[in-house]
């Protein structure tokens, strides 16, 4: 179990809680409150919803080290670490796998090249 899923379980019942919360103060027709906690609740479902998408690719991250240790050379990187990586043009992480892919592609690009000619 990693970090990123205790956190995200713990995110799920905050959630929960802050929702059940919202609904009762909305039943007694404090709507102010209720919208508050209402509002909170998304926002911590929102952090659960990335806490959890931060442990697949721990996972992920893992399988494709543990791959390539036994030799396998899996040709595709990881899914880029972040949303950012789609917007920006450079790595802003040291784990980021922009670098990696560019890296394959010009390997498998200088290749092709050498094969046809």
């Amino acid at each position: 179990m990693t970090s990123h899923l205790r956190l995200g379980r713990a995110c799920t019942i905050a959630a929960l809680l802050l929702g059940a919360g919202a609904l009762r103060l909305a039943l007694d027709a404090d709507w102010i409150p209720a919208a508050a906690l209402a509002y909170g609740s998304l926002v911590v479902t929102l952090g659960a919803r990335l806490e959890y998408g931060s442990h697949r690719r721990v996972l992920e991250q893992h399988e494709w080290a543990r791959r390539h240790a036994l030799g396998e050379t899996p040709l595709a990187p990881l899914d880029p670490c972040c949303p950012l990586w789609r917007i920006s043009r450079t790595s802003h992480a040291p784990d980021c796998t922009r670098v990696r892919f560019e890296e394959i592609t010009s390997q498998l690009t200088d290749i092709d090249t050498r094969d046809s000619a």
